[in-house]
């Protein structure tokens, strides 16, 4: 579980954007997000009995505050499960 920018409470740093291109199923192993925006690491049981499954057909998309904490499923299947990631981040952040 991770944030992709850690950020001040209140304040977005950057946004991300998954465009799948293959279908994101439980099978393929989701992205996985907690749905409140918090500064602090959640506890992994709090993680796993709130989180956001992506599970969605390819050719969508998913815009994500970059703070928010989020992992991705083992794919247990045999279709690929491909994305472009998008950062998007304000004026003035170097990105790394």
């Amino acid at each position: 579980m991770h944030v992709d920018a850690k950020h001040p409470p209140g304040y977005i740093l950057g946004l991300g954007a998954l465009i799948l291109l293959d279908d994101f199923t439980d099978a393929s192993g989701p992205t996985r997000f907690h749905p409140e925006m918090v500064h602090d690491q959640p506890t992994l049981e709090d993680f796993e009995s709130r989180a956001l499954r992506l599970v969605a057909p390819a050719g969508s998309v998913c815009w994500f505050n970059a703070g928010a904490w989020h992992d991705v499923l083992p794919n247990r299947g045999g279709a690929w499960r491909r994305a472009v990631l998008i950062a998007m981040g304000r004026a003035g952040i170097r990105p790394r």
